[in-house]
């Protein structure tokens, strides 16, 4: 893979990173008994955990990459698995699921794990 190949895909996760953080920043603002509902989110923060807002999916599952090879060129879905599959560990469908604020984010914080798993370590 070329080093500026490397540098976008770098990019996308660390753009996916804030993406997660700056939703469950304003999720924690939410009662955590209330319903979970992403066109609050939307409205408040203007993204929500959808394949449209999420840098990874941009760069991966889009137009020019159909048809779509998400599970074996994303990095998330390489090594979690599909976002949109319940069957693997990728913690996106549980977040999508997730029926109260509550329990969305306690999801998130799995899948924002996840994400952040795809770092390079240090002096890789």
């Amino acid at each position: 893979m070329k080093k500026e190949e490397e540098m976008t895909k770098l990019k996308a996760i660390k753009e996916s990173i804030k993406h997660w953080e700056r939703m469950i920043a304003w999720v924690k603002t939410q009662h955590p008994e209330d319903f979970t509902c992403t066109s609050y989110m939307r409205n408040a923060i203007q993204e929500v955990p959808m394949s449209n807002y999420c840098p990874l999916c941009k760069k991966y599952n889009n137009e020019k990459t159909i048809p779509s090879n998400h599970v074996t060129e994303c990095p998330l879905g390489k090594k979690y698995g599909v976002c949109s599959d319940f069957r693997v560990k990728n913690k996106w469908r549980l977040v999508i699921d997730s029926l109260q604020w509550k329990e969305w984010l306690i999801n998130a914080n799995k899948l924002l794990r996840q994400l952040k798993s795809l770092l390079p370590k240090k002096g890789e």
